[in-house]
């Protein structure tokens, strides 16, 4: 099955049935990227995995037609500090 399409991958494994207490196959969204990402942000996800609907299975490596898409949680600070003064004695 590694020659086939990502889709028809997709397909062969879901029509499996799989689930379990230990296991489960996650969930595919086929387009709306925009709103799966606004989603994925506002539950505090740590991102999204892309996949080329024709990618074909690579044993062994993430191929680069599977991209890990990071949320990157940024904020604007100031750290400051300060050195006590000694007194002279």
């Amino acid at each position: 099955m590694t020659g086939l399409l990502y889709t028809e991958r997709r397909g062969l494994l879901e029509g499996l049935g799989l689930a379990g207490p230990a296991w489960s196959t996650p969930a595919a969204i086929v387009g709306h990227g925009a709103q799966v990402w606004e989603v994925v942000r506002d539950a505090g996800l740590e991102g999204l995995l892309a996949k080329r609907l024709t990618s074909r299975y690579e044993p062994g490596v993430r191929s680069k037609a599977w991209l890990k898409i990071k949320i990157h949680h940024l904020a604007d600070i100031v750290i400051g500090g300060w050195i006590p003064r000694r007194v002279a004695g």
